[in-house]
Formats: C-alpha cells, structure tokens, sequence
C-alpha cells in the first residue's frame, strides 16, 4: 500500500513544528486586512496558498457562498432579480447593482 514510502509511526502531524495561532491570526489580518474568523486561521494553517487564493476571490467576486449554484456556475439572466440573504441584485444588460457580489459568468 505504501509502494516504498516510509512508514510513519506515532500521531499524525507530532513531527510538526508548533504553530502559534494567534501570531498566525495577526499575520492575516495584515495581510488581508479583514476580520478573520478562527475557521480562516485553521484553514491558512493547513492550506496556506489556498487561503490566500480564496482570500483575492471573495475581495473580487464577493460573498458568492450565499448565491445558489445554478447563479454561481451559469450567472444570472438579464433582468433577473436575485435575492441574496440581505443582499438584493438586479442584473441588466450584464452590469450588476445594488450589491458587490459579481457572477463568475459573462453575460
């Protein structure tokens, strides 16, 4: 099963260095210069480069967890009203207003 990789003994993750959480909370916040939850400390501890990536996507594209996937994946049709948690779109010849979400697809 390991086709010739050394096996690892003891716990998952204790040959690791300690990593300060808060330094790591801190360093974030400098860096992207937003709140940042525990969950997006625990996330840019164990995917550093994938937080950062997620971290530019949600400054450009906004908070697109709250659209439903068809909207997410094709966009919204032209004119379509969109109501969004508290946020409400309405698209019109491809430009939205009235929030900051942006759709991923081009119209």
């Amino acid at each position: 099963m390991l086709k010739g990789a050394h096996k690892i003994e003891g716990r998952p993750g204790s040959s690791l260095d300690p990593l300060d959480l808060n330094a790591l909370k801190e360093d974030l916040i400098q860096k992207h210069g937003e709140p940042i939850t525990e969950r997006d400390v625990i996330s840019a501890a164990l995917y550093p480069k994938v937080f950062d990536e997620f971290v530019e996507f949600r400054k450009t594209y906004g908070p697109v967890d709250k659209l439903e996937t068809r909207t997410f994946l094709q966009g919204p049709d032209i004119a379509q009203e969109i109501n969004v948690s508290s946020y409400k779109c309405l698209v019109l010849l491809g430009v939205q207003k009235y929030t900051h979400i942006h759709t991923l697809a081009h119209l």
